[in-house]
């Protein structure tokens, strides 16, 4: 009889029960009070964060027009020292003329020639340092993929690659130049076949190029005519 009395639970009275609940409804009210105070304290968080975010950014958009990004053209002096210039027609005529020549090149080799590895880059180029006459007829013809197409990305594409190589440069007048150079071209498997061709640039030079196009054509010359011909055997 002792063990069955062990194992049996004592009844609670009513107001033990009553009590009991009491607490248990005292507990969840200061949880919940707790649980919104903590809410508040997040907004105010997030509100004060939002408030030095907002700060921040319009302390950067009246910074911004402050940065300008200007090319700068660095000439080595011939005993050694540099000078700093940010215009290209304040170069000595020496360095302009070398540098015009060079972005005369640079385009005709990103015209004329094609390696399907970089067809991309100097599509780029050549589109880049062209007016928009210029630029539009260049891109008709390179980018016609149709029946009779003489675009390098149909005659040549993945079989092969064409080169060039500058025989010589001069200029016939003021912002014209005539540009003889080899172009080779190697589809593989096959012989190299070399012809010599000869290509008359029409150009100017722009101040107001975007920076980012600076990169590809720091002196700002932009071709405004452009033609290409095979030389006579």
């Amino acid at each position: 009889m002792n063990a069955d009395m062990k194992n049996t639970a004592l009844p609670i009275d009513n107001e033990r029960l009553a009590a009991y609940f009491q607490d248990v409804e005292s507990f969840q009210a200061t949880e919940k009070r707790t649980a919104r105070r903590w809410g508040r304290v997040g907004w105010v968080v997030a509100g004060v964060s939002l408030a030095v975010n907002v700060t921040l950014a319009g302390a950067i958009v009246m910074i911004l027009p402050l940065e300008k990004l200007v090319p700068a053209f660095i000439i080595v002096k011939s005993d050694g020292t540099t000078s700093t210039t940010m215009n290209f027609n304040s170069l000595p005529s020496d360095e302009k003329a070398a540098m015009t020549r060079a972005a005369i090149w640079q385009y005709v080799r990103a015209r004329e020639s094609y390696d399907f590895a970089d067809a991309q880059y100097r599509y780029d180029v050549a589109s880049l340092m062209s007016n928009p006459t210029v630029q539009g007829t260049y891109q008709s013809w390179f980018l016609d993929k149709g029946p009779g197409s003489t675009s390098p990305q149909v005659t040549v594409g993945k079989k092969g690659q064409i080169s060039v190589a500058m025989v010589s440069m001069s200029m016939v007048r003021p912002n014209v130049a005539l540009v003889r150079f080899r172009r080779t071209v190697t589809m593989y498997g096959s012989v190299p076949q070399t012809s010599t061709w000869t290509a008359t640039v029409g150009f100017e030079n722009v101040a107001t190029l975007p920076v980012s196009a600076r990169l590809a054509d720091p002196s700002g010359l932009i071709v405004t005519n452009y033609q290409a011909q095979k030389d006579s055997p």
